[in-house]
């Protein structure tokens, strides 16, 4: 069922429809939201179909997600997240040339109990057609020393996520929007750090060669990655330049 409410864009009162599959579209200033995080957790909540376990309502809006491969679960909050990103957050983004559509295309939000943004990398999808995030990276901007400035969360060394264009050649990286700037001409695949995937002998399958390009700060880490993948029979060569992906990809 459609509902209409308070426009989050606009001074509007009633002119923005939430409809079921939780998008959202104001009548007045034309703005169009995607499915929220919220909207979906919920909607797993409910049904209890989320394939780690179930949760009951007094949960709150949580995502059950496996830790280190183990059968125990945390539980993440998704109720703080938004997808109006902090001024903060899209002038970092804007530094490194993100578009709006790659912003939107790779589920990017911004976390505001963290002051942190939010990369999802993978989603567990519902019974009800309903999805939640089961990996995600967060770029913090908290102003805490005690706040690393990358936190992986969810089970890192299950995910397969690719980015980018299908290309014989896959290149590894550390984060995320250097995956997204290599995705514009290149398969590309984000560490979320300086080791490899756990699944890249799996996903080597699919690809001739595996080029490592991480930042300049991390030359040794990307030929040791680059010479473990070459001891596979897998051919591989570490990319050196003077910048980080993200920023030397215009």
């Amino acid at each position: 069922m459609n509902k209409h409410e308070a426009c989050p864009n606009c001074p509007s009162s009633d002119a923005y429809w939430v409809y079921p599959d939780g998008h959202g579209y104001c009548f007045s200033c034309k703005t169009v939201t995607r499915p929220s995080v919220k909207a979906s957790v919920e909607r797993a909540i409910q049904t209890k179909t989320l394939a780690t376990g179930t949760s009951s309502p007094s949960a709150g809006l949580t995502t059950v997600i496996g830790t280190s491969g183990s059968a125990e679960a945390k539980l993440l909050d998704t109720s703080s997240w938004t997808s109006f990103l902090a001024p903060v957050a899209k002038a970092w983004l804007s530094k490194y040339g993100l578009t709006a559509n790659e912003i939107k295309e790779n589920d990017i939000y911004w976390d505001a109990s963290s002051s942190g943004l939010v990369f999802v990398v993978d989603w567990l999808h519902c019974g009800d057609g309903g999805k939640v995030p089961s990996l995600i990276q967060t770029r913090s901007f908290s102003s805490s020393p005690n706040q690393p400035k990358y936190r992986t969360t969810g089970k890192k060394q299950d995910s397969k996520k690719i980015w980018g264009i299908r290309t014989p050649t896959l290149i590894l990286c550390e984060d995320i929007v250097s995956a997204i700037k290599i995705g514009r001409t290149n398969s590309a695949k984000a560490c979320l750090g300086t080791s490899l995937p756990s699944k890249i002998l799996e996903i080597s399958k699919n690809y001739a060669k595996i080029d490592v390009w991480l930042d300049p700060d991390k030359r040794l880490e990307a030929l040791t990655m680059s010479n473990i993948l070459k001891q596979f029979g897998i051919k591989s060569e570490p990319i050196f330049t003077k910048n980080d992906p993200k920023t030397d990809i215009l």
